[in-house]
């Protein structure tokens, strides 16, 4: 996605439970039990953007003409008549696979144009909305949404044409009738040809990606590693920051979010951001459970959420941070950590990072170190290391 933040990971997609590729600054793989960094030569080591198809495949477009499609087994690629940077993809309900590209010379914008791409057949649209997009999101051959500068452009087989004057960070269209947006601060809902405030996000977060389901409820990213659900109902806080001004721990920006079936049946959630961050949460253990109301929060107006929790150490989630990526903490510490192990200590000083203070006690274990200040200065490393 067009990113206006903290490097990160941007986009994420699973074609099975047990394997998963994440593409930002970096280009991971996940193939059950930790995200690694992929090699220079990786089929798709120049990804800029994923998304999965209704059949299972994940598509990947990135630099350099990259268009492939991952079958279960490898990734198959398809020869875009375009030289061109291929930088978001969206693939439609009927399999259709949309993707906007971009030719660039000496740091200048050449070429703008949207790419599509069903069943061998490909097609190109020169005449698009101005502007790189900010999200695309299409629901069929005919049927395509782009969020741009000049706003939000339709497309409906014959011509884009403009249909809202806001610049969402994402869109998640769901039928020509219906769909969603997020915005600084709102989620909006796009009902019968008329958008609405569905919901009024705490501290003004920007949120940068929605994931809506079949069944009617949705999942949407945010800044301050905010998480959110809508039950068919209401928008609820799952998780993140509602204080910006204080720490709020890692991931700090939250670009997107999937729902992925787990070998066992149960469905997971995984979103990943900024810095190379990626979340974890089984569904069953962080919907409807109950949170406290953080003395600082104001009510927001109606429409509102039901309540505003904060991240606490047993949210949920589980953080994936790759150790490739954290280099050894340990100089960063200047302290004997006593033989214990890199991983150990990204993962206490990690905690610190997500939880405060009250995960001091495990990185004081994991450091074999009494000074609080030391252990502080590790989550401050855990902090900006993924930067560095």
């Amino acid at each position: 996605r067009a990113r206006r933040g903290p490097a990160g990971l941007e986009s994420v997609a699973f074609g099975r439970p047990n394997l998963g590729w994440a593409v930002g600054t970096d280009v991971l793989e996940y193939t059950g039990q930790s995200w690694q960094p992929v090699a220079d030569e990786h089929a798709i080591a120049s990804a800029r953007d994923l998304d999965r198809g209704p059949d299972g495949r994940v598509w990947a477009v990135g630099r350099n003409g990259l268009v492939a499609a991952h079958d279960g087994d490898d990734w198959q690629f398809s020869s875009s008549p375009w030289d061109l940077d291929y930088r978001l993809v969206d693939v439609a309900r009927d399999g259709s696979v949309w993707i906007e590209g971009v030719r660039v010379e000496e740091r200048q914008t050449t070429e703008h144009l949207v790419v599509r791409y069903h069943e061998g057949e490909w097609a190109v649209m020169w005449d698009v909305p101005a502007g790189e997009f900010k999200d695309l999101s299409a629901t069929s051959w005919q049927d395509a949404w782009a969020s741009t500068p000049g706003g939000v452009w339709q497309y409906s087989g014959e011509g884009w044409r403009q249909i809202w004057e806001e610049r969402p960070d994402s869109l998640e269209m769901l039928s020509p009738t219906e769909g969603w947006a997020g915005t600084r601060g709102d989620v909006h809902r796009y009902t019968g040809g008329v958008w609405t405030l569905a919901a009024e996000i705490p501290a003004g977060a920007q949120v940068m990606e929605i994931d809506a389901q079949p069944d009617g409820t949705a999942w949407a990213a945010a800044w301050y590693g905010i998480v959110l659900y809508f039950d068919g109902d209401l928008w609820q806080f799952v998780r993140g920051s509602t204080n910006p001004a204080s720490d709020y721990g890692v991931p700090y920006a939250l670009y997107d979010i999937e729902l992925v079936e787990s070998d066992a049946g149960d469905p997971m959630i995984w979103a990943a951001g900024a810095p190379s961050a990626i979340l974890r949460a089984r569904i069953q253990d962080v919907v409807g459970r109950s949170f406290p109301t953080p003395d600082h929060v104001t009510a927001v107006p109606t429409p509102r959420f039901p309540t505003t929790p904060t991240a606490t150490p047993d949210s949920g989630f589980q953080l994936f941070l790759p150790l490739a990526l954290l280099h050894d903490t340990r100089p960063v510490l200047r302290c004997d950590p006593g033989g214990v192990s890199s991983d150990q200590i990204a993962q206490a000083a990690l905690a610190v990072a997500e939880f405060g203070d009250a995960a001091i006690p495990h990185l004081k274990s994991a450091l074999n170190h009494e000074d609080v200040a030391v252990c502080r200065t590790a989550a401050l490393a855990a902090h900006r290391i993924g930067s560095a």
